[in-house]
C-alpha cells in the first residue's frame, strides 16, 4: 500500500504481487494494482532478479547467448545519460540487434565506459501496455551449464541490464566474489520514463476505472 502523497506521488495505490510455480516449474509473477485514493497515479513495477545460468562456474555472462524479440529500442538523452527520450530506434545492424541469437559479450566492450559500460537498454517488445497475450520476448542460454531461460510477458518492453556496475566488494554464496557482468537482469515493464513522455504517458497511468495488470513468466529448461 502506498498512500496518497507518499514520496510526492498523487493517488493512493494498493499493489499485490503474486508468485507461483506451474507444473513445469516456470515462475509466474502477477502484478495487480488498483487506485484506492485520488483520481490517478503512475505505476510501473518490475522484477530485477539477476541471472547467471552457470551458477558462477563462469564468473560473467559474456558467454550467455541471447535472443530478443525486439525490432526497436528506446533512444536516450546524453545528459543525464540513459534516460529514455521518446525515440524508438531500430535495433537492426546495431550492437542491440539480438534477432539472431548471439553472445552477450560480443559487443559488451563497445559501450562508453563512463556511462553505460554495457547493456542497460529498453527494448520494445510491443506497442501497447498490456498486450493481449503473454508471449516470448527474450531467451538466454548457456552451453556451459546446458540451461536456457525464457522470458514471457504481456508488457511492451524489457530492460536488459548486464550488471555493468556490480561492486567487486560483493561476496555471495559459496564465498564467490562478484563483479561487473557477473549476471544479467531481464526486466519486463512498460516504457521507462513514460510518465514524462506525452505519447507514452498513458501506459503508466492508473485510475479507478483502469487498474494495473502485469504478467511475466520465467522458465528455465535444459537445452
Amino acid at each position: 500500500m502506498s498512500a496518497d502523497g507518499d514520496e510526492g506521488f498523487a493517488g493512493g495505490i494498493e499493489l499485490r504481487v503474486t508468485y507461483s510455480l506451474d507444473d513445469t516449474n516456470a515462475l509466474h509473477i502477477q502484478y495487480d494494482g488498483r487506485l484506492v485514493a485520488g483520481t490517478e497515479t503512475i505505476l510501473n513495477p518490475t522484477n530485477h532478479t539477476y541471472w547467471n545460468l552457470t551458477g558462477f562456474a563462469e564468473p560473467t555472462i559474456r558467454n550467455h547467448v541471447c535472443r530478443l524479440r525486439a525490432d526497436h529500442y528506446m533512444g536516450t538523452r546524453t545528459s543525464p545519460p540513459l534516460v529514455p527520450d521518446g525515440r524508438l530506434l531500430p535495433t537492426a545492424g546495431t550492437a542491440l540487434d539480438f534477432a539472431t541469437p548471439r553472445r552477450l559479450g560480443d559487443d559488451l566492450d563497445s559501450f562508453d565506459k563512463s556511462t553505460s559500460r554495457g547493456y542497460d537498454h529498453v527494448f520494445v517488445t510491443g506497442e501497447q501496455a498490456g498486450e493481449p497475450e503473454v508471449r516470448e520476448v527474450a531467451r538466454i542460454s548457456s552451453v556451459q551449464s546446458g540451461l536456457s531461460l525464457t522470458v514471457l510477458t504481456d508488457q511492451p518492453a524489457i530492460v536488459v541490464y548486464t550488471g555493468n556496475w556490480i561492486s567487486d566488494r560483493l561476496v555471495g554464496k559459496y564465498r564467490i566474489q562478484y563483479g561487473n557482468y557477473a549476471a544479467v537482469a531481464l526486466e519486463t515493464q512498460r516504457f521507462a520514463n513514460a510518465a514524462n513522455i506525452p505519447q507514452f504517458r498513458d501506459q503508466v497511468i492508473v485510475t479507478r476505472e483502469r487498474p494495473f495488470v502485469h504478467n511475466t513468466i520465467y522458465h528455465i529448461e535444459s537445452l
